[in-house]
């Protein structure tokens, strides 16, 4: 209980600010365009779902095979994030460093979600 009550505010507050940056990105047509914005919906995406299965797997620790199941998905999930934060790293250095180089990487964002997403 007291764990519950403790990270209650912060949670509220990541959430609204992920729901709050998702809906703005998908309201304004031309910042959907971007490299950086599909980057970061997709990384929202996967904190989104892992705060979602955070609340959700509580449910299923009473029994053995749903508590490894809820763990499965927290280290899957956690890994999307950190796959994500680090496509979005690699693409600000191409953005800040390779600034001679202006050749667009031709479906960058596609082979990028292959790899964090593990498909």
């Amino acid at each position: 209980m007291l764990y519950t009550h403790a990270l209650l505010l912060p949670v509220i507050l990541i959430k609204r600010l992920l729901v709050g940056d998702i809906l703005s990105r998908f309201v304004r047509r031309k910042a959907r365009r971007g490299t950086v914005t599909k980057i970061l919906l997709n990384l929202c995406s996967s904190l989104t779902i892992l705060m979602i299965v955070l609340y959700a797997s509580e449910q299923f620790t009473h029994s053995r095979i749903g508590c490894r199941v809820a763990n499965i998905m927290r280290y899957y999930l956690v890994l999307v994030s950190l796959f994500w934060n680090g496509i979005e790293a690699h693409n600000m250095y191409r953005m800040l460093i390779k600034v001679f180089n202006t050749g667009e990487q031709s479906y960058f964002v596609l082979k990028a979600a292959i790899v964090a997403w593990g498909l």
